[in-house]
């Protein structure tokens, strides 16, 4: 009897503990949604993967791209540099996540910008990212679409899904060193810096595969679609590998150079999806540039660019390191974004280069 008593005893201490979790947890997840329901004007019941979610991202998820530029999205405030002083910057996107989407009927020159959160430039008012200083420098149509962590698959698929509503005369194509890990899933899993821990389409041996590049890859899918709170402590996670002095993939192919097997094998894939590029635009002219100077990665980005007849302009990431050095503040208080004089430099220095490649004629 004592033992069946003690057996009782440890399966209600048990579900008592289990419930106590439990009801800790929902307690926790009901005080995100009712924050970010007062804060946000997130309805209670939306996940991730809804539209509905208002404020409170810049990118929401996609069953195609794995996530996109969240439609309609604002954001009015001051934005802090690198220094700690402010500026205010007032952003919208249109119904289809545009940063900017001109006239497709203008009779002048039409310039589709495709990138990652460079182009989404979410940092800066609408008339301040660089697109829109090329864009005006060169009295032109501004077509922008960018969503912070694409990889070049992704840009690839917002070109197609585009290209015959804008019929651009020009596209300007931004990279990221971080393409290089994010284009492959092997580099990505293995990268604590550039992964962002959702699904997202690759590239594998010439069709796509839909793979979300983490371990224990259920956990991610679970949170994403129902726990906000789980959601949040597995991004504090991330946040604190990211932070973290261990090296990463890049780290390692900048060491080994450029017989890295890493490198290799992810240069061939994105010159596999500038092939597809190539294929889907013909003959319209193609301007690639890198948000950031690196010997190593410039000279990949450039070889991949004129494989598939692409101008690559060294000289955008250069003008901004220039900059820098000079004592201008370019970035904003992450590191690795730009500010208004940062994308007013990246604007003015590509717009000098397709004059001067004469690949617009500004009328």
């Amino acid at each position: 009897m004592k033992q069946i008593r003690r057996g009782r005893g440890l399966l209600v201490g048990l579900a008592l503990t289990l419930f106590s979790i439990c009801g800790t947890l929902l307690i926790i997840e009901a005080g995100f949604r009712i924050y970010q329901r007062f804060a946000f004007g997130t309805p209670l019941r939306a996940s991730l993967s809804q539209e509905s979610l208002g404020k409170l991202s810049p990118f929401i998820l996609d069953a195609e791209l794995g996530w996109k530029s969240t439609p309609n999205y604002k954001w009015k405030g001051m934005y802090p540099n690198l220094d700690g002083t402010k500026y205010p910057a007032e952003l919208h996107f249109d119904a289809r996540g545009f940063r900017a989407f001109g006239d497709v009927n203008s009779t002048h020159p039409k310039i589709f910008v495709l990138g990652d959160s460079v182009t989404q430039a979410v940092q800066v008012a609408d008339n301040k990212t660089y697109h829109a200083v090329m864009a005006n420098e060169l009295n032109a149509e501004n077509f922008a679409y960018g969503v912070a962590g694409y990889g070049s698959l992704q840009e690839y698929m917002i070109l197609d899904r585009f290209y015959d509503e804008i019929k651009p005369d020009l596209i300007v194509w931004q990279f990221c060193s971080n393409d290089l890990v994010n284009n492959d899933p092997i580099n990505e899993t293995n990268s604590t810096k550039s992964n962002n821990g959702m699904t997202r389409p690759y590239l594998v041996n010439g069709q796509v595969q839909y793979i979300l590049p983490k371990r224990m890859a259920f956990m991610r899918e679970g949170a994403l679609k129902y726990s906000r709170a789980l959601y949040w402590v597995l991004s504090r996670i991330d946040q604190a590998q990211a932070n973290s002095d261990a090296p990463d993939v890049q780290a390692r192919m900048i060491a080994n150079g450029a017989s890295d097997p890493d490198l290799q094998r992810v240069t061939r894939v994105t010159n596999e999806i500038m092939q597809k590029v190539r294929a889907r635009i013909g003959n319209t002219p193609v301007v690639t540039f890198t948000c950031a100077h690196h010997e190593l990665f410039d000279e990949t980005f450039r070889v991949v660019s004129e494989e598939n007849g692409m101008d690559f302009v060294a000289e955008a990431a250069i003008a901004l390191e220039r900059a820098e050095q000079q004592g201008t503040m370019v970035r904003v208080i992450d590191g690795g974004h730009y500010n208004e004089a940062g994308n007013r430099i990246l604007g003015e220095t590509l717009a000098k280069f397709i004059l001067e490649k004469n690949l617009l004629v500004k009328p």
